[in-house]
This record gives structure tokens, sequence and C-alpha cells, in this order.
């Protein structure tokens, strides 16, 4: 009865052995294969959207912040809801980018803790559409900069 046990014993943790090895390999081959297709996914995404390219001063209704850039990936990931968001990032420190813009467009900014909002349609508090001017909080390549300018402007 005893080597019956040991027998069984060796048969049964060699199945389970051999089960885990089996998914180990499947999850090897297939998870980098189900990444590489979401990845592909979203680039045509991104492609069809033309979320990629930069808007122009036109589409903002207010002048781009010298020296900043376009985050295209944040600006798709926040749109929505019945509104676009642009997103750009400047090295200098909000109280500037705020001072460019209040100069530029004639309109005082409303500060609301270390962040500022520039009403272009609506007003203050909450603006239909504006220019909000805050300390980055993106990740990715966007982190290093000190400051974010978001552009919310009505879905048309």
């Amino acid at each position: 009865m005893r080597d019956q046990k040991k027998v069984f014993l060796t048969r049964s943790s060699f199945k389970r052995s051999f089960l885990s090895i089996a998914l180990s390999i499947t999850l090897l081959i297939v998870f980098p294969l189900f990444v590489a297709s979401m990845a592909e996914a979203q680039a045509k995404a991104k492609v069809s959207t033309g979320a990629g390219s930069a808007p122009t001063e036109s589409t903002l209704g207010a002048p781009i912040y010298p020296g900043s850039t376009y985050d295209a990936q944040n600006s798709q990931g926040m749109s929505g809801g019945g509104y676009k968001y642009y997103i750009f990032i400047s090295n200098d420190p909000p109280d500037k980018v705020t001072a460019f813009y209040e100069q530029k467009l004639k309109i005082k900014a409303g500060k609301y803790d270390k962040s500022y909002m520039i009403p272009i349609k609506g007003s203050l508090p909450m603006p239909d559409e504006g220019i909000s001017i805050q300390p980055n909080t993106l990740g990715g390549k966007s982190a290093i900069a000190k400051t974010m300018i978001t552009f919310q402007k009505q879905a048309k």
C-alpha cells in the first residue's frame, strides 16, 4: 500500500510540475504577442484619430507658450465627455507661464492653490473653454517638465 502511495504521489507531483512548466511556457509565448497586438491597435487608433498632430494657435484660440512641447498621448487620453484637451509641457514655472498668457490675452487668471485658470469662453471658476496652468503631474516622457498647460475646448 505504501508503495502505491509513493507511485501515486510521484505521478501526481510530476503532473503538477509538467502543468506548471507548460503554463509558464504558454504565458511566455502568448503574453508578448498579446502586448504587441495591443500596442499595434493603439498605434492604429492614434493614426486614425489624428491625435499625434499638434494643434495650431487658431485651433486653441490662444498662443502656444514659447518653448513648450505638445503631449499628444496625454491629450488624447484625457479628451472625452464633450471636451477636447490639448496638453503642453514647459520647463518654466507656472507663475511665468501664467504671466505670459495674462499679458497676451489681457485676461486675469484665477489662482487656485498652485494652479491657475484663464477663461477663454465662459467665466471663472469653471469656464466652458480655458487654459489651465499647473505644476506638472504627468508621468512618462513628460515627467521632467515643471509645468503642464492644458487647453480645454468644447468638442465639435
